[in-house]
């Protein structure tokens, strides 16, 4: 592990002390409210203890069709992107860059081991060297974390007032993970962070304000 690898780990468990004890404190969240969705503080980003709504929709139904034809060009994307299917959902691209796959997640599986959005809040079934919490066009909790075999990928996901969140990932080209792979090597994490996770906020941020402009994590249903 790097040296910044080993600053953001000691960083990450130092925050996680903090959030242990954060927990024993009600977070400053605003009410759910109709209309409009509150503002969020950047403080909420240091409590495991939210409250995250439920009550919504899905504000994307994992389709290419839905979304608008422009989107893709606002999202930086040159090919033509494609639906996957039913055991993996959502819309997909493949860019000289890598990959680009948009999903509304859901829980599903057993019920003892469904995830939803607070439990990837908390790190649960995470083990990245890349973890970071943060409040997504002020009105929505967002995180971005590492990811894939190799560490090849980087996922932002967006607490949208659903069960499950709205993720975007960004990961390297197939071959060059499947050589990392033969290899029993990690990607690089620096050019992970600076090259794929900054892709996946710009591009998750470009995508709230184009299908959900009047969302937050605090909106109510209705």
């Amino acid at each position: 592990m790097t040296a910044p690898a080993r600053m953001r780990r000691i960083a990450a468990v130092a925050l996680i002390g903090g959030l242990l004890t954060a927990g024993c404190v009600a977070p400053p969240e605003p009410p759910l409210s109709s209309g409009t969705s509150p503002v969020l503080s950047e403080e909420l980003v240091a409590y495991d203890n939210l409250e995250f709504a439920t009550g919504r929709r899905a504000v994307f139904e994992n389709t290419c069709e839905e979304l608008p034809p422009e989107l893709f060009a606002e999202l930086g994307l040159t090919t033509e992107p494609y639906t996957l299917d039913a055991m993996s959902p959502g819309c997909a691209a493949e860019e000289e860059w890598g990959r680009v796959v948009i999903e509304q997640t859901a829980p599903r599986g057993r019920e003892s081991q469904r995830r939803y959005f607070g439990d990837t809040w908390n790190g649960e079934g995470s083990y990245s060297d890349h973890f970071r919490r943060w409040i997504l066009d002020d009105r929505y909790y967002a995180l971005t974390y590492q990811g894939g075999s190799v560490g090849d990928t980087c996922t932002t996901a967006i607490h949208t007032g659903y069960l499950g969140p709205l993720t975007v990932s960004a990961s390297i080209p197939t071959d060059e993970r499947e050589l990392l792979y033969v290899q029993d090597q990690d990607f690089d994490i620096e050019t992970l962070i600076a090259d794929y996770c900054s892709r996946s906020e710009q591009m998750a941020e470009v995508l709230v304000a184009a299908i959900d402009p009047e969302g937050g994590s605090r909106l109510a249903a209705g």
